[in-house]
């Protein structure tokens, strides 16, 4: 609701907005979910304010775009780890010593065949899961176990996290 008797034409969030905005929030996986709630509750203003013509049903309009926000607010946050990840891998020393070697030689030959090419498939697919899975014609859920078991040999070596 508008307040006609203002100036700066004030914009309102109706009780049903507050709710469908929440109900989106709650649908996202996500670390940040009160940010996700005032991104969404933001984005509802700024769709209030710029009051698009054309528009024959508000509230399925909203929940579609709130949705699509949602989404780029997820993708975005992923990205932003992603990159702090990189940055603190690019911060460590990446020549490895000779116990480090040592250790991953141990490693390696305790990997079976189908596991050393697993690891070669994620390494070409850059971790990407599901292209590794394409690439050795299995399921992703067989990707994902075997990560699980070079993960329990690269720790049964100290090489792991």
């Amino acid at each position: 609701m508008q307040n006609l008797n203002s100036d700066t034409s004030e914009v309102y969030i109706q009780t049903w907005e507050w709710q469908l905005v929440l109900k989106v929030t709650n649908r996202f996986r996500t670390r940040e979910r009160d940010e996700l709630f005032a991104v969404l509750s933001l984005h509802v203003l700024e769709l209030k304010r710029a009051a698009r013509t054309g528009i024959e049903d508000w509230r399925p309009y909203l929940r579609r775009s709130l949705h699509h926000r949602a989404i780029r607010f997820v993708r975005e946050e992923k990205a932003l780890s992603t990159l702090a990840i990189q940055d603190s891998h690019s911060r460590v020393d990446k020549r490895p010593g000779p116990d480090f070697k040592l250790a991953f030689d141990g490693a390696w030959e305790k990997l079976s065949g189908k596991l050393k090419k697993l690891w070669l498939a994620l390494a070409d697919a850059d971790g990407n899961q599901v292209e590794a899975a394409q690439k050795l014609g299995v399921h992703r859920n067989t990707v994902k176990n075997g990560m699980e078991k070079i993960v329990r040999i690269l720790e049964e070596n100290e090489l792991g996290t």
